[in-house]
């Protein structure tokens, strides 16, 4: 069994580059706390809207990863650095579990 989560989030589209850039840096992060992440983004549809999604073996895993992002000074300063980046407004978060 697995869990996903994953995070949409709007770039500002003269800053769609950079978004990417930072969201590639958060994957770096969380693959090296040993949640596999990856970047999606729309090839048909919404073009602004790009997918976080990071999967995690265990429950456990997904919460020790919140508990270390809330306090985790690398993820603090990534996070305070990308405010400017993206529409935080139409941001969502969706949490899913394999079934098969």
């Amino acid at each position: 069994m697995g869990y996903y989560r994953t995070v949409t989030v709007y770039h500002l589209p003269e800053r769609r580059n950079e978004g990417i850039e930072k969201l590639k840096q958060l994957c770096h992060l969380l693959n090296s706390y040993g949640a596999t992440t990856e970047i999606l983004s729309n090839f048909a549809g919404d073009s602004f809207r790009i997918h976080v999604v990071s999967h995690f073996v265990t429950l456990a895993q997904f919460e020790a990863l919140n508990s270390w992002a809330a306090t985790d000074a690398g993820y603090q300063g990534w996070l305070q650095s990308v405010q400017d980046l993206f529409d935080w407004n139409r941001t969502e978060i969706t949490l899913y579990t394999v079934i098969v």
